[in-house]
């Protein structure tokens, strides 16, 4: 109703350079991104904004290159992303913070090999760890009004650990007739068993 909820606005500019030919694809593209209106109540923060109430707005800016190249038979792309995404909410302390969603560096591979009836596929992504508030070290617990409250240090100071996972599959088709096909699939997911920390 944009009064005690406001309309969320966003704003967003972008720069880039493309390159497409002989089966290479190639993007480099900058942005800048400013959203207006977001509250502390959509965030789903974890820490000593959890129960506060305040309007405010973020900023994206980053840098994204993606690559492709391909071939009869197989082809392989590649993107990597550079993010700072920053919260701003001013009746907030610290009114500027790291977002939630400031995931700094995001990277995928990813390849497709096919050969007559077979097709096989790898991908692999990486992202470093997300943002978190770890308790105030020594001072964890104070009362307040004879409750116990937790006393949260900076928020979004600390980051989980980076985010890895490889994923196989395989696909053979057989042309049983002219009507019919059987088809088998296989996938491994998390190739290497990598243990990620997805939330704290």
């Amino acid at each position: 109703n944009n009064e005690d909820v406001p309309i969320i606005k966003s704003k967003q500019a972008s720069v880039g350079i493309l390159y497409n030919k002989l089966n290479w694809f190639i993007n480099i593209e900058g942005f800048y991104k400013i959203v207006e209106g977001i509250t502390t109540s959509n965030q789903g923060f974890q820490n000593q904004f959890q129960f506060t109430r305040s309007d405010g707005k973020y900023t994206a800016k980053g840098l994204e290159f993606v690559l492709n190249k391909k071939t009869k038979s197989f082809s392989f792309w590649g993107s990597y992303l550079l993010m700072k995404n920053d919260y701003n909410f001013s009746s907030l302390l610290p009114s500027n913070f790291s977002s939630n969603l400031d995931i700094r560096h995001t990277a995928t591979l990813a390849s497709t090999y096919k050969h007559n009836n077979l097709k096989l596929a790898l991908g692999i992504n990486w992202h470093s760890g997300k943002p978190y508030t770890l308790p105030l070290a020594g001072e964890e617990i104070i009362l307040e009004n004879n409750l116990q409250t937790i006393q949260y240090n900076t928020p979004n100071k600390e980051r989980l650990p980076d985010y890895f996972r490889t994923n196989l599959s395989a696909e053979y088709l057989w042309n049983l007739s002219e009507k019919i096909d059987a088809k088998f699939n296989f996938a491994i997911l998390n190739v290497f068993n990598t243990k990620n920390t997805l939330n704290i």
